[in-house]
């Protein structure tokens, strides 16, 4: 079920996958794709454990960590998707 936050969040996703392209355009590789979604992992469980729980700062790191698992979806070649 749609709702305007979900929907809110998904603009944010697609606007974070915009930015991390233009950043980062290539993601040849499972191993690229799982380094980037790692290293926004960390960055998000620091938000969470390390931080003073910041919830802007924690949807935020939630937001770039949920685009890199689409571009690994997206970019990273598998099979014959089209993308």
């Amino acid at each position: 079920m749609r709702t305007p936050l979900l929907e809110n969040l998904l603009e944010e996703i697609v606007q974070e996958i915009g930015r991390a392209k233009r950043k980062h355009p290539d993601c040849p590789t499972l191993h690229h794709a799982i380094a980037g979604m790692r290293e926004e992992y960390l960055e998000l469980e620091h938000e969470i454990f390390v931080d003073n729980k910041d919830r802007a700062a924690i949807d935020k790191e939630a937001i770039q960590l949920a685009a890199t698992c689409i571009r690994l979806i997206m970019d990273v070649n598998l099979d014959s998707r089209e993308g």
